[in-house]
């Protein structure tokens, strides 16, 4: 069998490839040129070759020629499925990056918005946060002026009360000696007149008892009086 070599197949490949692009007219004079072409290079004669037999080479020759139109065909249509495939996958991941692009967009939109509203939210805080500051160094400073003047008050309050201590010291000093003093002149003087009073008292009691003699003598002298009359 003339295409069981390997060197045949070739020359039949070649042969395809190279008409693969001809027209009808001259792929059927190639084809006829071919398998003459063949036929010689097989050592064959070409008048032991009836026609029949050039036409059966020649639709071999065809059949091989349409057996790689046909896997051409499958390579188009598997190229035009592949690419129709990857634009369509293509167009899916553009349609994914389409939305991920505004989802990022968005996301990055809400992200400033955010930061905006943080960033803000940060100033505010910061200038509270210097008033509050600035707020207590003034009470600090107020506080330490109160404190400074409260210590010199006190100081000064500390030193009268002192000065007044020592004044009520020397006072009640003078005092407690004019009052033993006193004391001492009252206690002779009180003496003296308890003296003069006891005195008194005992005189007094004298008299009384004179005065009761007297009034018994007078009584009896009456009574005795009486009697005498009777």
């Amino acid at each position: 069998n003339l295409y069981n070599h390997d060197e045949d197949d070739n020359n039949l490949l070649d042969y395809i490839d190279e008409i693969s692009s001809l027209s009808p007219t001259d792929l059927t004079d190639r084809l006829n040129k071919e398998c003459q072409q063949i036929l010689i290079k097989q050592n064959l004669s070409l008048s032991s070759y009836d026609n029949l037999q050039l036409n059966h080479y020649a639709l071999m020759a065809i059949y091989l020629l349409y057996k790689q139109h046909l896997t051409d065909d499958a390579k188009q249509l598997y190229n035009e499925t592949l690419i129709r495939a990857l634009r369509q996958e293509y167009e899916l991941i553009n349609n994914e990056k389409h939305d991920y692009m505004e989802k990022y967009n968005e996301a990055e939109e809400n992200y400033l918005n955010k930061l905006n509203l943080n960033e803000k939210k940060m100033h505010q805080l910061q200038n509270k946060y210097e008033e509050l500051l600035e707020h207590n160094e003034l009470e600090r400073l107020d506080s330490k002026k109160l404190l400074n003047d409260l210590a010199e008050k006190y100081e000064f309050n500390l030193y009268n009360l002192h000065q007044e201590n020592e004044n009520l010291k020397y006072n009640l000093s003078n005092m407690s000696q004019s009052r033993e003093k006193s004391l001492g002149n009252d206690h002779n003087q009180l003496q003296s007149e308890y003296q003069q009073l006891r005195q008194d008292y005992d005189e007094l009691i004298s008299e009384n008892e004179l005065l009761k003699d007297y009034n018994s003598q007078m009584y009896q002298r009456k009574l005795q009086r009486n009697t005498d009359d009777q």
